[in-house]
């Protein structure tokens, strides 16, 4: 490499301008918005949607604006949560090694500025939703950026039952998706179909947090979380109650093939047994020292679980509804 060599339009060594600033900046902004968690989120939400479309028998023609509004409200409401999490937990996120280079700690972006966007953010999502005629889904959309930054984050420091609530707004994009496909959206939301999405992803959130819990329960510990691992008074106390969520768990996979039955068949029924056997057989293995390899073992494994469950969901959805031929 030559002293000469080229970076974009600047050569090396020299001092960056104004707008390589600014897209360092904006790119620290991005990372405060945790992008891996929020495009989980906006998947819920496409899977909702997808599976609410098909359950109510809508046209795919129809369906091509209403899924954009969606994604980019539960995006933004997402991305706005999760900045707003790093904010109030900047001081912790200092204390541990996996969090101490995001932006605030790291001193890349200041807590007033991270404030603003994420505040900013937060409501725009809503926004989003509610001036497209989605009333149902951003009243959704704004509880669930509240219960996650109002209730589950300051709940982290002063008990474990925190881990059980913050799957709550977890588990709830689901329904912003359902929501929005669906012309009868607030009778849905008293019936079983929707909630028995809500209640599969709610109950995969617990093995999958238990296993971070594991695998940094120092440095929790360290940064003043009180997780189970910091609560039980033994480790097989905490692996009992890992192997009960992951049976939990397996049940959760299979209620909307109950749910709706015309829409869900063998096929994803299989599907659901073998992944969620899989990740009960993992728990065990943890032994009852909880290794740390092992918690990083499933934790792993949840992130390919939840993932293949909703290929699952939605080719059979389409199956049951006759997509594209509609």
């Amino acid at each position: 490499m030559t002293s000469t060599e080229a970076v974009g339009t600047r050569t090396a060594g020299e001092a960056p301008t104004d707008n390589d600033v600014a897209r360092s900046k904006f790119a620290l902004l991005i990372e405060s918005t945790k992008p891996g968690i929020t495009r989980m989120v906006t998947l819920s939400s496409a899977v909702g949607f997808i599976v609410s479309a098909a359950y109510h028998g809508l046209a795919l023609r129809n369906l091509i604006l209403p899924a954009i509004v969606c994604l980019i409200g539960t995006a933004l409401a997402a991305s706005g949560a999760n900045a707003m999490n790093q904010w109030l937990e900047r001081s912790r996120d200092a204390v541990m090694a996996r969090t101490r280079k995001r932006p605030i700690p790291s001193g890349g972006l200041r807590p007033s500025t991270v404030l603003v966007f994420s505040a900013a953010l937060s409501l725009l999502g809503p926004g989003v939703l509610l001036v497209s005629g989605h009333g149902v889904a951003a009243a959704i959309t704004l509880s669930t950026v509240i219960l996650y930054v109002a209730i589950y984050t300051p709940l982290k420091v002063m008990t474990p039952k925190s881990t059980v609530i913050g799957a709550v707004p977890g588990a709830l994009p689901i329904l912003i998706g359902w929501a929005c496909a669906s012309p009868t959206s607030l009778t849905d939301l008293g019936a079983w179909p929707a909630w028995s999405l809500f209640l599969l992803l709610f109950a995969w959130q617990m093995p999958h947090f238990l296993a971070i819990a594991v695998m940094y329960r120092d440095q929790y510990a360290a940064a003043g979380y009180r997780t189970l691992l910091q609560t039980a008074k033994r480790d097989d106390v905490v692996l009992v109650t890992m192997a009960a969520w992951s049976i939990v768990m397996v049940a959760a996979s299979i209620a909307p093939l109950l749910a709706m039955p015309e829409l869900f068949g063998l096929g994803y029924g299989l599907v659901a047994l073998v992944m969620g056997v899989w990740m009960v057989i993992l728990v065990t293995k943890l032994g009852r020292t909880l290794a740390a390899g092992g918690a990083r073992t499933l934790f792993f494994a949840s992130i390919v679980y939840l993932p293949v469950l909703f290929i699952a969901l939605v080719a059979d959805a389409c199956i049951g509804a006759g997509w594209p031929g509609t």
